[in-house]
């Protein structure tokens, strides 16, 4: 797994996958950690989604809280998490 992968996680994330949000928590957990150990080459696609206005809370929420844990390696997402 890698970058590669990214692009549908991320995906995951939208709003419109509804199914991994709310009834199923630990699923939607579990994306955000393999995001979090993919660590910098998911930065830039974390930080679209946290610029995405369209985006619900919780998908925001998540893709900011990915870029925190990702810590040093997510240094560029500071613009966009102020």
């Amino acid at each position: 797994m890698g970058p590669v992968v990214v692009p549908t996680l991320i995906e995951v994330l939208r709003d419109e996958n509804k199914s991994l949000q709310g009834e199923n928590d630990r699923a939607f957990g579990l994306v955000t950690e393999v995001l979090v150990e993919i660590g910098p080459a998911a930065v830039s696609a974390l930080v679209e989604k946290l610029a995405d206005r369209d985006a619900d809370w919780p998908t925001r929420e998540a893709s900011a809280y990915v870029l925190g844990e990702i810590g040093p390696g997510a240094q560029e997402a500071v613009p966009a998490l102020i």
